[in-house]
């Protein structure tokens, strides 16, 4: 591959300087098919297409110095596209290539940057060079994909469709999610795989939910993921057991217990009852402080990444039970399980497993989140629940102070959306406002939402799909999620400050407020960053949209606005329409807004 010369583009400040990265079209395409191509359909803009089918690049996310190879296909048999590429506020040159619309590929060699995001713009031109329409797709570059993990998920093993699989993926591709979570593959929580004397897993079981699970399937997924450079995390419990009884290696000390015990008490067990037929069995609690059960927990899963090439584990667990009891000794309190224990096994499984495998741990509703974020995990995870963070707002500041902790992970929060809906009075669909809304709100607080798999989040059992996603959603998440990805450098700055102002509209500071624009402020030394949320006289104040009635307020255009502090140049972006626009200050340092419809992103540089 030819390389193009490396050109320096410095912001104003000098302070952001990005090397203009390696390009090239490939498509074995010559100067016969731009000949073609002026005779033929590019002569008439009428006939020229008007947007691409399914853009997308080869990998989720890439290692400085790959190869990026962007696909799209148009109703056109030969297109001439232009395609511009930022970093984002920077132009970082722009190619104009031909090649055949049902199959048009286009590739660029990324430079030796880490942690890079782009954002790609791919524009369809006719004989003339006037754009006719454009679409975007944003490429994440990262060599640890814990700095900035989103995650997806996959819960169904029973049909082996290499084809219906390889779409779910590419759909979990196109979202740029690095981590996909195996939900409930295993048979029982503490012997996840049975792999028998010659260590070879059975080719079918059934799971923990009496649901048929087939093995090709797993090793399908495993490598559509790997082929993509997504993690694949085996989920797990931490101290699930399947029986309370002196068997599959446990006994009378193994277990955590309801009250002081100190000869054998089964039914003194602490537990997890779940409904019974679905499950084959209660979750009875292991105690995880141990540490002759940790071992044998470990083991366990060695067999699992000795069968199966998993990443990684992803560890679940079950939040506060309370104080337990350790056998024939004393009580444990919530504080002690959580800070300690949690504390504990996660750095022995660190040292068990040693940096070769990937380890997250779901610290739910919180629990135990400091003690896990103390230690040597890939990315940090928090179920939320609306127990503890019901509204907007507690959702964003629950996600700064867990961001707190650690500057090197990024923070991934599993919400459910309507979780709490009678559905009986209403259509079972995702209302698209309200997950756009959360999405928004996840997003500017510099997390990530899991959501998406085979199908989207509405309850903590990720089998259940019984709510469906609108075409309009199914589409409108990829420009969210390449919004997030090319803007991750301006998302990720969490120093809140308080410069910004609208003139016209109110807005809040730092917090959610239905009853006028929500603006999320942050800045480091080279950049102020302003997230706009479309608030203003929203219908309700609760994330998970229980009643499914939220609705987007109207959007506002051309709306006057100021920083209290100096910058050189002032840029804004939105979703729809992410291209990076540099917005005029006056001599007083006002700026218009073209446009707040449900989110915009305005970013100041010094």
């Amino acid at each position: 591959m030819a390389d193009t010369p490396i050109v320096q583009y410095p912001d104003a400040s000098g302070n952001r300087a990005y090397a203009k990265t390696h390009v090239q079209a490939v498509d074995g395409l010559d100067d016969k098919l731009s000949e073609y191509a002026k005779k033929t359909e590019l002569a008439n803009t009428a006939s020229l297409a008007t947007q691409f089918d399914f853009l997308k690049t080869d990998k989720a996310i890439y290692n400085p110095n790959d190869v990026v190879t962007f696909n799209l296909t148009m109703n056109q048999s030969v297109a001439r596209v232009k395609v511009t590429k930022f970093r984002n506020e920077q132009n970082l040159g722009e190619d104009t290539v031909f090649g055949y619309g049902n199959n048009f590929q286009y590739q660029w060699q990324l430079n030796g940057d880490d942690n890079a995001q782009y954002l790609v713009k791919f524009s369809n031109l006719d004989s003339n060079g006037n754009i006719v329409f454009s679409d975007f797709i944003a490429v994440h570059v990262n060599t640890n994909p814990g700095v900035f993990p989103i995650m997806g998920f996959l819960s169904k093993y029973d049909n082996y469709d290499p084809n219906g699989q390889q779409k779910i993926i590419d759909y979990l591709n196109r979202l740029h999610i690095n981590y996909v979570q195996y939900y409930d593959w295993f048979e029982y929580h503490d012997i996840p795989l049975y792999t028998g004397d010659r260590n070879q897993p059975s080719a079918y079981w059934t799971d923990f939910a009496n649901r048929p699970t087939r093995l090709d399937v797993i090793q399908k997924y495993l490598e559509l993921c790997r082929e993509r450079n997504m993690k694949s995390m085996a989920y797990g419990l931490m101290y699930g057991a399947s029986t309370n009884q002196d068997q599959n290696g446990w006994n009378e000390s193994s277990f955590l217990y309801n009250s002081p015990t100190s000869s054998p008490n089964p039914g003194n067990v602490a537990v997890n009852p779940l409904p019974q037929p679905m499950f084959k069995n209660n979750i009875y609690i292991l105690n995880f402080l141990s540490d002759d059960v940790k071992p044998k927990i470990f083991s366990a899963w060695q067999k699992v990444f000795n069968a199966l090439p998993f990443d990684g584990w992803h560890i679940d667990t079950l939040g506060d039970f309370g104080t337990k009891y350790i056998y024939n000794s004393g009580s444990v309190d919530s504080n002690f399980l959580a800070n300690v224990g949690y504390k504990y096994f996660v750095m022995n499984a660190r040292n068990y497993f040693g940096s070769g495998k990937q380890l997250g741990v779901n610290a739910v509703a919180t629990y135990g989140y400091d003690a896990v974020a103390s230690q040597d995990v890939n990315y940090l995870y928090s179920e939320q629940w609306d127990f503890e963070a019901k509204s907007y707002d507690d959702l964003l500041q629950k996600i700064k102070q867990m961001r707190s902790n650690r500057n090197d992970i990024g923070l991934i929060i599993p919400a459910y959306m309507h979780k709490s809906v009678d559905w009986s009075q209403h259509a079972q669909q995702f209302n698209t406002d309200a997950v756009k809304l959360t999405n928004d709100i996840i997003m500017a607080g510099g997390a990530s939402h899991l959501e998406m798999g085979e199908h989207m989040l509405s309850r903590e059992y990720f089998p259940n799909s019984d709510i469906t996603m609108s075409q309009d959603l199914i589409d409108y998440l990829p420009k969210q999620y390449d919004f997030m990805v090319a803007y991750h450098r301006e998302l990720s700055i969490k120093n809140p400050t308080d410069y910004f102002v609208m003139n016209t509209h109110k807005n809040s500071k730092n917090y959610v407020n239905t009853s006028m624009f929500t603006a999320i402020e942050n800045s480091d030394q080279y950049v102020t960053s302003v997230s706009i949320i479309n608030t203003n006289g929203l219908n309700g104040d609760d994330w998970q949209d229980a009643n499914d009635n939220r609705k987007i307020p109207d959007p506002i255009y051309n709306e006057q606005a100021k920083f209290n502090s100096s910058f050189r140049y002032v840029f804004c972006a939105t979703i729809e329409n992410p291209e990076p626009v540099m917005l005029q200050q006056d001599q007083w340092g006002n700026f218009v807004i073209p446009e707040i419809k449900n989110y915009t992103l305005i970013w100041g540089l010094r």
